[in-house]
């Protein structure tokens, strides 16, 4: 099972890199449940293959299916290819995809440290967008950085 591993350290920057679509203009979040900025450190790792569906955001591996958290002030969604670009706090940017093979720091909580499995640990979160209430979040993941896998932003 995965424990949430914290460390404080100050984000680069509070501000969301925006979200594009085919034509560059501001769009929305796609299938992608985005958090506030935390001044919180996540650098535990998970690996697995990410899966994006019409609603929601996974990681699946080792017996377990994520949900997925993104950090708004890194994260945007390309509706023109469906894919999520998530910068490194290097300032580099990767894509990611459905079906991709990553690893992502983060931390999460699920199974018996989980605390509570109903959609009640979704109120103590400063949510840019709320997962859709479709999503199973009873395993969850808060997404801290980009580790391995996908392909270099353009």
């Amino acid at each position: 099972m995965v424990l949430a591993t914290t460390a404080a350290f100050g984000l680069l920057g509070c501000a969301s890199p925006g979200v594009v679509d085919d034509t560059g203009a501001a769009g929305g979040w796609g299938p992608l449940a985005v958090a506030q900025p935390s001044e919180l450190s996540l650098e535990a790792q998970a690996r697995g293959v990410l899966e994006v569906a019409a609603s929601c955001a996974y990681l699946l591996g080792a017996g377990e299916r994520l949900f997925l958290v993104w950090p708004g002030d890194r994260t945007a969604w390309r509706a023109n290819d469906r894919s999520i670009a998530l910068k490194a706090p290097d300032g580099s940017s990767v894509l990611l995809r459905d079906g991709d093979t990553v690893s992502l720091a983060g931390g999460g909580a699920g199974g018996r440290e989980a605390g509570p499995l109903d959609a009640s640990w979704a109120n103590a979160v400063d949510w840019l967008v709320r997962p859709d209430p479709d999503c199973d979040t009873s395993t969850r993941w808060f997404v801290g950085a980009w580790m391995a896998g996908g392909r270099p932003a353009p």
